[in-house]
This record gives structure tokens, C-alpha cells and sequence, in this order.
């Protein structure tokens, strides 16, 4: 025997589960190596260095403050399968504040362009050591130098949603960052 849920109570758990919020639309401007970054100390030293992904959006991160909690970056060569195929940092501001917790960040202001102006931080290289304990997580192994494939980037949100937030995904082109690799490290400006 089937029994039918009444339309209104369908819809109400539909509006309880609820869709994910939008978290907008980002364009790569440009890739760099940089080896001072807005990251701890220990974290800098024992990755080195880093690809310096610059985004720009019509999307402040901080206006959505009072919707989402925390905001994240899954990043893997492209097409985005894993969310973790590749270690991301970020976002920080364009003058490298964190908006890891946007409420906690200060408010985002537009550059001259009316634009807001973001960085990710993608180590070049990474060679991680065997999960040992239950639940650790299983750090990918990759060096940006041996490969000339894109990367994929997302701006997500976790949460309860029955869809999850986040940004479209943010193609970084490979030859852009074979360009950033086969350059010498610019000076990098501690934010």
C-alpha cells in the first residue's frame, strides 16, 4: 500500500532543506609563484612555494556573511572531480586578509574596476605521507611543474543545505600557469 504525502507537506520539506546559496562567478586575472604568502609561518615554509591565483568578481564574499558560516576552496585539475585532488588556501583579500569566516573579515570594498579582488594560495608541489590513523585525511600528491594540465577551482560553503553552496567553477588555464612556473618568483609583499 502507498501512501501519498500531501502537496503541502512536500513542499515544506523542500523549503526545510532548502537549495545552496549562489556564491557568484570568478575569473582568473592573473597566476604568479609567490613565496610569502598570508599563511602561517610553519604552513609557508613547509610548502615553499605557492601558485598565486588572482580572481576578480562583481561577488562580495562578505556581504553574504549572515547566509554562510565559512567559506572554502576545493581545487583539482580539471574537470573538478575532487574536491581535494590539488591543496588550496583561500580566499584571502586582495590585500590578504582571511574570508575564511567573512563575518570575521573585514568588509570588502571594490577596487578602482568596482570589482572585488581575491587570492588562492595552490601549493606547486605536494608529496604527502600515508594516512596512518582512521578518519585522517589522505593529502594528494602532485607537482604543478610535471604536468600542463588546467586547474579547477570552487568557492564553497558547507552547511545543511540539500544543495550545497557555492561559486561556479573557476578555470585556471594551463598555459597561464606553465607562464607563472617558467618564471622567476617575483618579490612578494607580506599582506
Amino acid at each position: 500500500m502507498r501512501i501519498a504525502a500531501p502537496l503541502p507537506t512536500i513542499s515544506a520539506l523542500l523549503l526545510l532543506t532548502g537549495c545552496g546559496q549562489d556564491l557568484g562567478d570568478y575569473a582568473v586575472e592573473s597566476v604568479r609563484i609567490a613565496t610569502d604568502v598570508p599563511l602561517s609561518d610553519e604552513t609557508s615554509l613547509s610548502y615553499g612555494r605557492f601558485l598565486e591565483v588572482r580572481l576578480v568578481s562583481d561577488t562580495s564574499v562578505t556581504a553574504l556573511s549572515e547566509e554562510i558560516d565559512g567559506l572554502y576552496v576545493n581545487a583539482d585539475f580539471c574537470p573538478l572531480r575532487d574536491g581535494n585532488g590539488l591543496i588550496a588556501f583561500g580566499p584571502f583579500s586582495d590585500n590578504g586578509d582571511d574570508l575564511g569566516v567573512p563575518s570575521e573579515a573585514p568588509a570588502l570594498r571594490p577596487g578602482v574596476d568596482g570589482r572585488f579582488h581575491y587570492r588562492i594560495y595552490i601549493p606547486v608541489a605536494h608529496h604527502a605521507r600515508a594516512a596512518t590513523q582512521p578518519g585522517q585525511i589522505q593529502l594528494p600528491t602532485y607537482d604543478l611543474r610535471e604536468t600542463a594540465q588546467s586547474a579547477c577551482l570552487r568557492l564553497f560553503a558547507p552547511g545543511y543545505d540539500l544543495l550545497k553552496s557555492h561559486s561556479k567553477i573557476i578555470t585556471v588555464p594551463a598555459a597561464m600557469i606553465s607562464t607563472a612556473l617558467s618564471s622567476e618568483p617575483a618579490p612578494s609583499r607580506r599582506s
